[in-house]
């Protein structure tokens, strides 16, 4: 995602087109080095903690840096907590400029990331199938709502399914980092894991001083076989694996979520035809032009291929 504000240490404070030329020449030298890379869309987002007028100017900005880089900038979101920042209601005067304009700024908003039913939060996932979002991020409180479900289905908007984020496995504050929050064994005496949902525990004295990084956490589900995505996924609802925060967690890639997915969510009759089939969805629910996914999956084909006579023969 493209923040809205970047800057230095110095008080440098860069532009957000700044910001986007500053992607699309990285991505150019990348591609130079490695010419099966795909390529990457940015998604323009605001916290949703901020009032009106300033996400007023954070779609005026997307609308503009969507006309000026087509192929760069896929839409716009908003991110934060959902159960202590503003609902997608709140802001949705703001969200229907673009389509008042005739202007075309897809939307992937983060909703329904929480456990709770009838909050504004939850119903975020209303909020997000009406306003015709392209993805809906987490999604964990959609088979909570059977009519989102239904109608989201029907338009094939898939979910963004994050699994390890979701979890509480890593998160007690008397428990080690897990090896898919670190890199080594010393750092993991250098984090503090709060969940979110006891803010108080920030203010206690137990914590009092406490310089280090904090990472927060949800804490939706303690064991994925009860993640909602399990239901959906047993019903065929398109879903896609993300890592949320993969710099936070220290994730290198996806492969600990699809992990995750695979022997959690996917059930006992999951198999090479499930991880196909995410892998699949990550390029057909993706910001690509049309040309760019059947190059996508071409380009992917052939090394699934090859995985799979390498898997074969099996090990050397």
């Amino acid at each position: 995602m493209l923040p809205s504000q970047v800057y230095e240490l110095n008080g440098t404070v860069y532009s957000p087109e700044w910001s986007v030329r500053l992607y699309e020449e990285v991505a150019r030298n990348f591609a130079k080095e490695h010419p099966g890379f795909i390529g990457i869309k940015l998604i323009y987002s605001d916290h949703r903690s901020k009032d009106v007028s300033a996400i007023t100017k954070s779609i005026q900005t997307a609308m503009e840096l969507r006309a000026k880089f087509p192929g760069m900038v896929a839409g716009f979101d908003l991110v934060g907590r959902e159960d202590t920042g503003h609902s997608l209601y709140d802001y949705k005067e703001v969200l229907m400029i673009p389509a008042s304009r005739g202007i075309k700024l897809p939307y992937f908003f983060h909703a329904g990331e929480t456990d709770w039913q009838g909050t504004s939060a939850d119903r975020n996932v209303l909020d997000a199938l009406l306003l015709n979002s392209t993805r809906i991020g987490h999604g964990f409180a959609l088979s909570k709502h059977p009519a989102v479900w239904a109608e989201a289905w029907k338009k094939d908007i898939p979910i963004e399914v994050c699994p390890i984020s979701n979890q509480d496995s890593c998160c007690e504050q008397d428990q080690e980092r897990p090896d898919v929050c670190g890199e080594n064994e010393e750092s993991r005496e250098d984090w503090l894991f709060l969940r979110q949902d006891r803010p108080e525990s920030r203010r206690s004295e137990q914590w009092r001083g406490w310089q280090g990084p904090i990472i927060l956490v949800l804490k939706l589900v303690s064991d994925l076989r009860n993640h909602p995505a399990a239901v959906l996924m047993a019903t065929g609802y398109p879903m896609v694996i993300s890592s949320d925060d993969p710099a936070t967690f220290g994730a290198k890639g996806l492969s600990y979520d699809f992990y995750e997915a695979f022997m959690g969510i996917g059930g006992m009759t999951a198999d090479l035809r499930t991880l196909k089939q995410l892998a699949m969805n990550s390029i057909r629910y993706s910001a690509l032009s049309e040309m760019e996914k059947k190059f996508a999956m071409a380009t992917w084909e052939e090394r699934w291929q090859k995985f799979v006579v390498e898997l074969a023969r099996g090990p050397k």
